[in-house]
């Protein structure tokens, strides 16, 4: 992810996303997310 952090609260990544088709990142980028602290480490 080189823009999973540096992309701002606009959205852009999330439509992106969205239209990529992937799930994964989906709930990464999801309000709701289970624990987004995980994932971040994953990412590095």
């Amino acid at each position: 992810g080189s823009g999973a952090g540096a992309v701002p609260a606009d959205g852009r990544q999330e439509v992106a996303v969205l239209q990529g088709g992937r799930p994964g990142l989906q709930v990464l980028r999801a309000p709701h997310a289970p624990r987004p602290q995980p994932f971040k480490k994953a990412c590095g």
